[in-house]
């Protein structure tokens, strides 16, 4: 056996996007580096847009390295008005000079750590490429959204321009589905791009102990950022349509509420009478043990580049029902570990729902295969193995591990 004593560990730079600890980006890249730390495979550095935030005290607590330096993301709302976009260009343009001149000044820093690789977290960021074009770093860029199509978000000089960059200064791009895997290969050269699913940490395995099938008010959750693309309106229009049906259900929606679209759903609850059976939990910091006392899951989002919440409810035995598009449906297998209806669709959704309000011992069934399914295929470190060797592919280096 080769002495493993003789191979070096390779010093990557992880650059994260925004330093929420509760992003979904971000906890999705906290749980990768956890991997290497149990395994010691990889000297990490991390880089942050930001001084403080809940994600920097998280690592700074698992004595990680932690560096900053000023980059802004290149994305702007495409709902904007033409005269609004116009009129916030040269700002955005003047941050994006700034960053690029930041990011060059780290080239002391880089000197000194000996940077192996460059890793980036999202699409939204360009970190990663100026460091392999400044200083040669191999990179390894992770697209972690659709951006048009699920956040209504896009770059404001061009998407040709984005993919014309990447396309130059990434050694490989991973994406989370083969869904996105179909959308980036019309504009990234086909031997660069990479599907892998998301890794999610082990700390959420929450399987129910015990399944309590007679319960008169059956407990719905939809969990995530709120916002229109997400659909959190359409589950309430499903739930809707239940309620005057006589089903006793409660909605419980956990996601952040300081943003309009929170009014819209507040208001939808108030003008048809929906108090009682709606729950608005705001950002909660404790999806475990919600999760303990929900039954069903919604994935309402039109268009899920991954569908990470689709994989936590999974792992709280919680049966979900999912949109039939993008990411979500390479999760869910209809029938099997969830349930599936067609985009925009209400009257399926609820009567998915209604389905296993009446039939428990399917939504029993369909939550133990969900549970099983995700333990098997999202929390043993695939992601977290396949990003080291795309790393150790780019070093092309024999003395590695």
């Amino acid at each position: 056996m080769e002495n493993l004593k003789s191979k070096k560990i390779p010093t990557v730079l992880f650059v994260f996007h925004n330093s929420d600890y509760y992003s979904g980006a971000t906890r999705s890249l906290i749980d990768i580096i956890e991997s290497y730390l149990d395994k010691k495979t990889v000297n990490i550095v991390t880089l942050f847009p930001k001084t403080e935030g809940t994600a920097i005290d998280y690592l700074l607590r698992k004595d990680i390295k932690v560096i900053n330096c000023f980059y802004t993301e290149l994305v702007a709302s495409i709902n904007q008005p033409l005269i609004k976009k116009i009129v916030a260009f040269p700002y955005r343009f003047a941050r994006m000079l700034i960053s690029i001149i930041s990011i060059y000044r780290l080239k002391s820093l880089i000197s000194d750590l000996k940077f192996d690789a460059v890793y980036t977290n999202t699409s939204v960021i360009f970190v990663g490429g100026f460091l392999n074009k400044f200083f040669k770093i191999p990179h390894i860029w992770h697209f972690r959204e659709f951006r048009r199509e699920d956040q209504q978000i896009d770059f404001f000089f061009g998407e040709k321009y984005f993919y014309k960059f990447a396309n130059k200064y990434a050694n490989k791009i991973i994406v989370l589905s083969k869904s996105m895997f179909q959308k980036n290969q019309l504009y990234i050269k086909p031997e660069k791009l990479q599907v892998i699913y998301n890794d999610i940490s082990p700390s959420y395995i929450n399987p129910k102990k015990k399944f309590n099938l007679s319960k008169s008010n059956i407990q719905l959750l939809i969990a995530g950022t709120l916002s229109e693309g997400k659909g959190q309106l359409e589950a309430l229009k499903a739930l809707k349509i239940l309620l005057d049906g006589g089903y006793e259900i409660t909605l419980n929606i956990a996601g952040n509420t300081d943003c309009e679209y929170y009014k819209i759903l507040e208001d939808y609850v108030f003008d048809n009478n929906m108090s009682e059976n709606v729950i608005f939990h705001g950002l909660r910091k404790d999806m475990n043990e919600l999760r303990k006392s929900m039954d069903i899951g919604l994935v309402t989002s039109k268009s899920e580049a991954f569908g990470r919440v689709t994989v936590e409810g999974m792992l709280s035995s919680l049966a979900m029902i999912g949109q039939n598009s993008a990411g979500t449906s390479e999760l869910i297998k209809n029938n099997e570990t969830g349930l599936l209806y067609e985009p925009g669709n209400i009257e399926a959704l609820a009567e998915n729902i209604k389905y296993l309000y009446e039939s428990r011992s399917e939504m029993e069934r369909i939550s133990v295969n969900g549970y099983n399914y995700a333990v098997d295929n999202f929390t043993k470190g695939k992601c977290s193995n396949t990003v080291l060797e795309l790393v150790l592919e780019a070093l092309n280096e024999p003395n590695y591990i």
